[in-house]
Protein backbone atom coordinates (compact mmCIF):
# COMPACT_ATOMS: atom_id res chain seq x y z
CA UNK A 1 0.00 0.00 0.00
CA UNK A 2 1.16 3.32 -0.83
CA UNK A 3 1.94 5.24 2.36
CA UNK A 4 3.30 8.90 1.44
CA UNK A 5 0.56 10.93 0.90
CA UNK A 6 -0.53 9.42 -2.84
CA UNK A 7 -3.09 6.66 -3.92
CA UNK A 8 -3.34 3.16 -3.49
CA UNK A 9 -6.28 2.07 -4.86
CA UNK A 10 -8.65 3.54 -7.48
CA UNK A 11 -10.32 3.01 -10.49
CA UNK A 12 -9.99 2.77 -13.91
CA UNK A 13 -11.82 6.08 -14.90
CA UNK A 14 -14.41 4.95 -17.54
CA UNK A 15 -14.23 6.74 -20.93
CA UNK A 16 -17.68 9.51 -20.61
CA UNK A 17 -19.87 10.48 -23.89
CA UNK A 18 -18.06 13.27 -25.66
CA UNK A 19 -14.81 12.68 -24.17
CA UNK A 20 -11.45 11.88 -26.54
CA UNK A 21 -7.78 11.08 -26.02
CA UNK A 22 -6.47 8.16 -24.04
CA UNK A 23 -7.00 6.82 -20.58
CA UNK A 24 -3.77 6.01 -20.27
CA UNK A 25 -3.01 10.21 -20.18
CA UNK A 26 -2.03 10.85 -16.74
CA UNK A 27 -1.07 7.05 -15.58
CA UNK A 28 2.61 7.60 -16.83
CA UNK A 29 5.54 10.31 -18.16
CA UNK A 30 7.89 9.04 -20.22
CA UNK A 31 9.22 12.90 -20.46
CA UNK A 32 9.53 11.67 -16.41
CA UNK A 33 12.13 8.79 -16.77
CA UNK A 34 8.79 6.63 -16.54
CA UNK A 35 8.40 2.86 -18.59
CA UNK A 36 5.42 1.50 -19.01
CA UNK A 37 4.46 -1.92 -19.82
CA UNK A 38 1.54 -2.39 -21.94
CA UNK A 39 -0.37 -5.60 -21.88
CA UNK A 40 -2.00 -6.83 -25.18
CA UNK A 41 -3.59 -10.25 -25.47
CA UNK A 42 -5.09 -12.46 -23.00
CA UNK A 43 -8.39 -12.00 -21.19
CA UNK A 44 -8.87 -9.94 -18.39
CA UNK A 45 -8.64 -12.73 -16.00
CA UNK A 46 -5.09 -13.58 -17.48
CA UNK A 47 -3.78 -9.99 -16.95
CA UNK A 48 -5.23 -9.37 -13.03
CA UNK A 49 -3.30 -12.42 -12.03
CA UNK A 50 0.03 -11.13 -14.06
CA UNK A 51 -0.80 -7.65 -12.40
CA UNK A 52 -1.61 -9.70 -8.91
CA UNK A 53 1.69 -11.60 -9.08
CA UNK A 54 3.97 -8.15 -9.82
CA UNK A 55 2.71 -6.35 -7.60
CA UNK A 56 3.12 -8.85 -4.78
CA UNK A 57 6.63 -9.09 -6.15
CA UNK A 58 7.10 -4.92 -5.79
CA UNK A 59 5.24 -4.94 -2.22
CA UNK A 60 7.67 -7.74 -1.25
CA UNK A 61 10.37 -5.86 -2.26
CA UNK A 62 9.55 -3.10 -0.27
CA UNK A 63 8.46 -0.65 -2.91
CA UNK A 64 4.67 0.96 -2.50
CA UNK A 65 2.10 0.04 -5.36
CA UNK A 66 -0.69 1.75 -6.47
CA UNK A 67 -3.80 -1.05 -8.25
CA UNK A 68 -6.36 0.08 -11.28
CA UNK A 69 -9.60 -1.73 -10.05
CA UNK A 70 -12.02 -2.27 -12.98
CA UNK A 71 -15.58 -0.56 -12.13
CA UNK A 72 -17.64 -3.88 -12.40
CA UNK A 73 -16.44 -5.35 -10.10
CA UNK A 74 -13.01 -5.24 -7.75
CA UNK A 75 -11.89 -8.94 -8.44
CA UNK A 76 -10.36 -7.80 -11.69
CA UNK A 77 -7.52 -5.06 -11.86
CA UNK A 78 -6.37 -3.16 -14.90
CA UNK A 79 -3.11 -1.42 -13.90
CA UNK A 80 -0.96 -0.63 -11.50
CA UNK A 81 1.92 1.67 -10.77
CA UNK A 82 5.04 1.66 -9.39
CA UNK A 83 6.18 5.43 -8.30
CA UNK A 84 9.47 4.66 -6.78
CA UNK A 85 10.66 2.94 -9.68
CA UNK A 86 8.57 5.70 -12.21
CA UNK A 87 7.36 2.05 -13.80
CA UNK A 88 3.52 0.64 -14.79
CA UNK A 89 1.87 -2.45 -16.20
CA UNK A 90 -1.33 -1.35 -17.16
CA UNK A 91 -4.31 -3.38 -19.74
CA UNK A 92 -3.78 -1.92 -22.70
CA UNK A 93 -7.56 -3.18 -23.93
CA UNK A 94 -9.06 -2.01 -20.58
CA UNK A 95 -7.38 1.50 -21.32
CA UNK A 96 -9.42 2.13 -24.24
CA UNK A 97 -7.71 0.13 -26.57
CA UNK A 98 -4.50 2.08 -25.97
CA UNK A 99 -1.47 1.73 -28.21
CA UNK A 100 2.21 3.10 -27.60
CA UNK A 101 3.15 6.44 -29.20
CA UNK A 102 6.82 5.53 -28.60
CA UNK A 103 7.30 1.92 -28.81
CA UNK A 104 11.05 0.59 -27.07
CA UNK A 105 11.15 4.55 -26.14
CA UNK A 106 9.83 4.26 -22.10
CA UNK A 107 6.62 2.17 -23.90
CA UNK A 108 6.78 -1.95 -24.72
CA UNK A 109 4.10 -3.72 -25.45
CA UNK A 110 4.02 -7.04 -23.82
CA UNK A 111 2.24 -9.83 -25.82
CA UNK A 112 0.35 -12.51 -23.66
CA UNK A 113 -1.04 -15.18 -26.38
CA UNK A 114 1.87 -17.65 -25.74
CA UNK A 115 0.12 -18.11 -22.14
CA UNK A 116 -2.91 -19.58 -24.49
CA UNK A 117 -3.17 -23.08 -25.76
CA UNK A 118 -5.94 -22.01 -28.75
CA UNK A 119 -6.39 -25.83 -29.59
CA UNK A 120 -7.71 -26.16 -26.18
CA UNK A 121 -9.72 -22.85 -26.62
CA UNK A 122 -11.25 -24.01 -29.94
CA UNK A 123 -14.68 -25.82 -28.93
CA UNK A 124 -15.54 -23.07 -26.62
CA UNK A 125 -15.71 -20.64 -29.67
CA UNK A 126 -19.13 -20.19 -30.01
CA UNK A 127 -20.01 -19.95 -26.35
CA UNK A 128 -17.14 -17.55 -25.55
CA UNK A 129 -18.67 -15.20 -28.24
CA UNK A 130 -22.09 -15.47 -26.75
CA UNK A 131 -21.07 -14.80 -23.46
CA UNK A 132 -18.59 -11.94 -24.21
CA UNK A 133 -21.78 -10.40 -26.73
CA UNK A 134 -23.87 -10.47 -23.42
CA UNK A 135 -21.09 -8.88 -21.46
CA UNK A 136 -20.56 -5.72 -23.84
CA UNK A 137 -23.95 -5.27 -24.09
CA UNK A 138 -24.84 -5.12 -20.65
CA UNK A 139 -21.83 -2.32 -19.81
CA UNK A 140 -23.21 -0.40 -22.65
CA UNK A 141 -26.50 -0.15 -21.33
CA UNK A 142 -25.23 0.60 -17.94
CA UNK A 143 -23.26 3.58 -19.59
CA UNK A 144 -26.68 4.76 -20.56
CA UNK A 145 -28.61 4.51 -17.48
CA UNK A 146 -25.10 6.67 -15.83
CA UNK A 147 -24.80 8.97 -18.08
CA UNK A 148 -28.61 9.73 -17.61
CA UNK A 149 -28.47 10.18 -13.92
CA UNK A 150 -25.27 12.38 -14.33
CA UNK A 151 -27.63 14.88 -16.88
CA UNK A 152 -30.31 14.54 -13.85
CA UNK A 153 -27.60 15.03 -10.84
CA UNK A 154 -26.53 18.00 -13.51
CA UNK A 155 -29.75 19.72 -13.39
CA UNK A 156 -29.26 19.92 -9.91
CA UNK A 157 -26.27 21.86 -10.10
CA UNK A 158 -27.64 24.14 -11.98
CA UNK A 159 -30.37 25.07 -10.13
CA UNK A 160 -28.15 25.94 -6.92
CA UNK A 161 -25.40 27.98 -9.59
CA UNK A 162 -28.24 30.20 -9.93
CA UNK A 163 -28.30 31.24 -5.95
CA UNK A 164 -24.49 30.62 -5.00
CA UNK A 165 -22.26 33.12 -3.58
CA UNK A 166 -18.84 33.21 -5.91
CA UNK A 167 -17.65 35.91 -4.36
CA UNK A 168 -17.58 34.03 -1.08
CA UNK A 169 -16.80 31.06 -2.21
CA UNK A 170 -13.66 32.97 -3.99
CA UNK A 171 -12.86 34.69 -1.06
CA UNK A 172 -12.94 31.39 1.53
CA UNK A 173 -11.05 29.30 -0.90
CA UNK A 174 -8.18 32.12 -1.34
CA UNK A 175 -7.80 32.35 2.23
CA UNK A 176 -7.55 28.47 2.75
CA UNK A 177 -4.98 28.46 -0.13
CA UNK A 178 -2.84 31.27 1.45
CA UNK A 179 -2.92 29.51 4.40
CA UNK A 180 -1.78 25.70 3.10
CA UNK A 181 0.47 26.76 0.31
CA UNK A 182 3.63 28.44 0.59
CA UNK A 183 4.98 29.99 -2.46
CA UNK A 184 6.85 28.24 -5.03
CA UNK A 185 9.05 29.10 -8.20
CA UNK A 186 7.25 26.50 -10.78
CA UNK A 187 4.40 25.36 -11.71
CA UNK A 188 2.86 22.68 -10.23
CA UNK A 189 1.86 19.39 -11.95
CA UNK A 190 -1.66 17.63 -11.88
CA UNK A 191 -2.82 13.78 -12.34
CA UNK A 192 -5.89 11.99 -12.26
CA UNK A 193 -7.38 9.63 -10.42
CA UNK A 194 -10.77 8.34 -9.83
CA UNK A 195 -11.40 6.98 -6.17
CA UNK A 196 -15.45 6.94 -6.28
CA UNK A 197 -17.09 4.52 -8.68
CA UNK A 198 -20.60 3.34 -10.04
CA UNK A 199 -19.32 -0.88 -9.50
CA UNK A 200 -21.32 -4.17 -10.06
CA UNK A 201 -21.71 -4.10 -5.67
CA UNK A 202 -23.35 -0.28 -5.88
CA UNK A 203 -21.49 3.05 -4.96
CA UNK A 204 -18.08 2.23 -3.74
CA UNK A 205 -15.35 4.44 -2.77
CA UNK A 206 -11.84 4.32 -1.69
CA UNK A 207 -11.37 7.57 0.39
CA UNK A 208 -11.21 6.24 3.66
CA UNK A 209 -8.04 4.40 2.95
CA UNK A 210 -7.05 6.92 0.92
CA UNK A 211 -7.35 9.71 3.72
CA UNK A 212 -5.14 7.74 6.02
CA UNK A 213 -1.63 9.31 5.32
CA UNK A 214 -3.23 12.82 5.49
CA UNK A 215 -2.30 14.91 8.49
CA UNK A 216 -4.95 17.40 7.52
CA UNK A 217 -8.33 15.73 6.17
CA UNK A 218 -11.09 18.01 5.13
CA UNK A 219 -14.44 16.73 4.10
CA UNK A 220 -17.02 19.52 1.63
CA UNK A 221 -20.51 18.45 2.93
CA UNK A 222 -22.19 19.04 -0.71
CA UNK A 223 -25.62 18.06 -2.64
CA UNK A 224 -25.23 20.01 -5.47
CA UNK A 225 -22.49 19.30 -6.88
CA UNK A 226 -21.30 22.89 -7.00
CA UNK A 227 -18.62 21.91 -4.27
CA UNK A 228 -16.44 21.21 -7.47
CA UNK A 229 -16.10 24.88 -7.79
CA UNK A 230 -14.25 25.87 -4.66
CA UNK A 231 -12.54 22.42 -5.19
CA UNK A 232 -11.46 23.81 -8.82
CA UNK A 233 -10.49 27.06 -7.06
CA UNK A 234 -8.19 25.33 -4.85
CA UNK A 235 -6.71 23.25 -7.55
CA UNK A 236 -6.02 26.30 -9.21
CA UNK A 237 -4.31 27.72 -6.45
CA UNK A 238 -2.13 24.63 -5.61
CA UNK A 239 -0.71 24.51 -9.04
CA UNK A 240 0.06 28.28 -9.23
CA UNK A 241 1.96 27.75 -6.20
CA UNK A 242 3.62 24.89 -7.51
CA UNK A 243 2.17 21.58 -5.56
CA UNK A 244 1.46 18.76 -7.16
CA UNK A 245 -2.21 17.67 -6.80
CA UNK A 246 -4.22 14.63 -7.68
CA UNK A 247 -7.74 15.49 -8.71
CA UNK A 248 -10.46 13.10 -8.44
CA UNK A 249 -13.01 13.47 -10.94
CA UNK A 250 -16.99 12.42 -10.40
CA UNK A 251 -17.70 8.64 -12.38
CA UNK A 252 -20.83 10.66 -13.59
CA UNK A 253 -19.21 13.89 -14.95
CA UNK A 254 -16.60 15.37 -17.24
CA UNK A 255 -12.78 15.56 -15.38
CA UNK A 256 -13.19 19.24 -14.94
CA UNK A 257 -14.98 18.60 -12.32
CA UNK A 258 -12.73 17.24 -8.99
CA UNK A 259 -14.88 15.52 -6.35
CA UNK A 260 -12.03 15.05 -3.91
CA UNK A 261 -8.68 16.71 -4.25
CA UNK A 262 -5.24 15.45 -2.56
CA UNK A 263 -2.21 17.46 -1.75
CA UNK A 264 0.54 15.09 -1.19
CA UNK A 265 3.41 17.97 -1.03
CA UNK A 266 1.50 19.56 2.16
CA UNK A 267 -0.03 16.64 3.42
CA UNK A 268 -3.92 17.49 2.86
CA UNK A 269 -6.90 16.24 1.23
CA UNK A 270 -9.99 17.49 0.72
CA UNK A 271 -13.07 14.51 -0.18
CA UNK A 272 -16.48 15.49 -1.04
CA UNK A 273 -19.33 13.82 0.65
CA UNK A 274 -23.10 13.86 -0.36
CA UNK A 275 -26.20 11.17 0.13
CA UNK A 276 -24.64 8.94 -2.18
CA UNK A 277 -21.37 8.31 -0.81
CA UNK A 278 -20.93 9.94 2.73
CA UNK A 279 -17.77 10.13 3.72
CA UNK A 280 -17.42 11.11 7.60
CA UNK A 281 -15.00 12.49 10.30
CA UNK A 282 -12.15 15.13 10.01
CA UNK A 283 -12.97 18.46 9.19
CA UNK A 284 -16.41 19.82 7.92
CA UNK A 285 -17.01 22.91 5.26
CA UNK A 286 -20.46 22.73 4.44
CA UNK A 287 -21.10 24.14 0.84
CA UNK A 288 -24.47 25.49 2.09
CA UNK A 289 -22.73 28.42 3.29
CA UNK A 290 -22.03 29.76 0.12
CA UNK A 291 -25.87 29.27 -1.37
CA UNK A 292 -28.86 31.59 -0.86
CA UNK A 293 -31.01 29.17 1.09
CA UNK A 294 -33.86 31.22 0.52
CA UNK A 295 -33.72 30.96 -3.59
CA UNK A 296 -32.06 27.41 -3.42
CA UNK A 297 -35.82 25.90 -1.76
CA UNK A 298 -37.54 26.88 -4.35
CA UNK A 299 -36.30 24.31 -6.39
CA UNK A 300 -36.00 21.53 -3.39
CA UNK A 301 -38.97 19.57 -4.95
CA UNK A 302 -37.32 19.58 -8.58
CA UNK A 303 -33.98 18.82 -7.12
CA UNK A 304 -35.30 15.87 -4.43
CA UNK A 305 -37.02 14.11 -7.67
CA UNK A 306 -34.24 14.42 -9.65
CA UNK A 307 -31.78 12.63 -6.52
CA UNK A 308 -34.52 9.75 -6.53
CA UNK A 309 -34.53 9.22 -10.07
CA UNK A 310 -30.70 9.27 -10.48
CA UNK A 311 -30.05 6.92 -7.54
CA UNK A 312 -32.98 4.31 -9.58
CA UNK A 313 -30.73 4.52 -12.69
CA UNK A 314 -27.67 4.21 -10.60
CA UNK A 315 -28.70 1.43 -9.13
CA UNK A 316 -30.22 -0.42 -12.61
CA UNK A 317 -26.38 0.16 -13.91
CA UNK A 318 -24.95 -1.39 -11.14
CA UNK A 319 -27.23 -4.54 -11.43
CA UNK A 320 -26.66 -4.22 -15.24
CA UNK A 321 -22.48 -4.24 -14.16
CA UNK A 322 -23.02 -6.93 -12.36
CA UNK A 323 -24.18 -8.93 -15.32
CA UNK A 324 -21.74 -7.82 -16.87
CA UNK A 325 -19.08 -9.20 -14.52
CA UNK A 326 -21.24 -12.57 -14.59
CA UNK A 327 -20.86 -12.81 -18.18
CA UNK A 328 -17.21 -12.35 -17.97
CA UNK A 329 -16.71 -14.91 -14.92
CA UNK A 330 -18.35 -17.08 -17.33
CA UNK A 331 -16.01 -16.63 -20.94
CA UNK A 332 -12.69 -17.15 -18.26
CA UNK A 333 -14.09 -20.35 -17.00
CA UNK A 334 -14.18 -21.19 -20.76
CA UNK A 335 -10.44 -19.42 -21.27
CA UNK A 336 -9.17 -21.90 -17.94
CA UNK A 337 -8.44 -24.58 -19.22
CA UNK A 338 -6.41 -23.49 -22.03
CA UNK A 339 -4.60 -21.59 -19.88
CA UNK A 340 -0.78 -21.77 -19.58
CA UNK A 341 -0.24 -21.21 -15.92
CA UNK A 342 3.78 -21.83 -16.26
CA UNK A 343 4.01 -19.15 -18.63
CA UNK A 344 2.30 -16.41 -16.93
CA UNK A 345 4.23 -17.14 -13.70
CA UNK A 346 7.18 -16.92 -15.52
CA UNK A 347 6.63 -13.69 -17.46
CA UNK A 348 5.89 -12.42 -14.23
CA UNK A 349 8.77 -12.68 -12.43
CA UNK A 350 10.52 -11.78 -15.26
CA UNK A 351 8.68 -8.49 -15.51
CA UNK A 352 8.90 -7.85 -11.91
CA UNK A 353 13.27 -8.66 -11.94
CA UNK A 354 13.01 -5.84 -14.86
CA UNK A 355 11.33 -3.12 -13.00
CA UNK A 356 13.28 -3.91 -9.90
CA UNK A 357 16.16 -3.39 -11.73
CA UNK A 358 15.64 0.29 -11.85
CA UNK A 359 16.66 0.41 -8.10
CA UNK A 360 20.25 -0.35 -9.42
CA UNK A 361 20.26 1.03 -12.39
CA UNK A 362 19.27 4.78 -12.33
CA UNK A 363 18.95 6.85 -15.22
Amino acid sequence: MQKSGGVSSFFRRPGLPGENGSQAEGFYDIQDGWTAYILAGGTSGMKTVLLRQIGEALEAAGEPIETAVSTPGDDCLDGLRAPGLRACVLDGLRFGGYLPACPGIGERVVGLDDALDTEKLAPYRARVLIFHARRLAAEDRASRFLTAAGDLLTDNTRLALECVDLQKMDASAARLAHRLFPQGRRQGKESVRLLTAVTADGIRSFCAQTAEPFSNVYILEDEYGVGSLFLGRLRDAALKAGQNVVSCPCPLFSQDRPEHLLLPGVSTAFFTSCRFHPVEGYRHIHIRRFLDNTVLAKGRVRASFNRKAARELIKQASLLLAEARENRRMVEELYSAAIKPHVLDALAEHMAAEILSARHNPE
